[in-house]
């Protein structure tokens, strides 16, 4: 049975004003732009008593059938993946700071950021019977940047995001991303406009 998770939208600017952060951002673009470009990328963090630690897992770019998640990249995409590997891979910083600011239950969180919104997750497998799907645990954060869009386009987005994050996971089969709608979007667009 598929099991639905409608988002609601956050503003985490305390994360995503951090320098690593915005370095990540700067890499990537949006999917209206044109194609072979890196629209999204799927870091995990972890904070181990020993390993801290973040790097890469995953991109998402545009394709004839839409964006999608792949570790093949054409030349332009490698670079900004490569870029950002470097940047998040370098230190414990990422890690650290997103397990400060968002305080996760679990040692390892996931961040999938695009250029206005990201989506950050984890997985809770502490009670008994747990499968990754019942256990995901979904939290999105939108970007500044996000004030800029049509609440429409925004949506867009999101949902061919979610869409393309849900495909490349086998795991998560029975679940649904909905964005949050189309009045939550414009209430999040205006009131960080301003």
């Amino acid at each position: 049975m598929l099991k639905t998770i409608n988002l609601r939208a956050h503003a985490v600017y305390s994360l995503t004003t951090m320098d690593w952060y915005q370095q990540v951002v700067a890499q990537l673009d949006n999917p209206q732009s044109h194609d072979s470009a890196l629209l999204g990328v799927d870091i995990a963090h972890f904070l181990l008593p020993r390993r801290t630690a973040s790097e890469a897992c995953a991109g998402f770019v545009n394709r004839s059938q839409g964006i999608t998640a792949t570790c093949r990249f054409n030349d332009r995409e490698q670079k900004a993946y490569d870029r950002i590997d470097k940047i998040v891979r370098g230190g414990a910083q990422p890690a650290k700071s997103l397990h400060m600011t968002l305080a996760p239950p679990n040692s390892q969180v996931n961040t999938l950021i695009f250029k206005d919104f990201t989506l950050v997750y984890s997985f809770n497998l502490s009670f008994p019977g747990a499968t990754l799907s019942t256990a995901f645990m979904p939290f999105l954060i939108l970007h500044r940047s996000a004030a800029a869009l049509r609440a429409e386009d925004l949506y867009d987005n999101m949902k061919a995001g979610f869409d393309a994050f849900i495909a490349a996971n086998e795991d998560l089969a029975q679940i649904s991303l909905e964005a949050p709608g189309m009045a939550e979007l414009r209430s999040a667009i205006a009131t960080m406009a301003a």
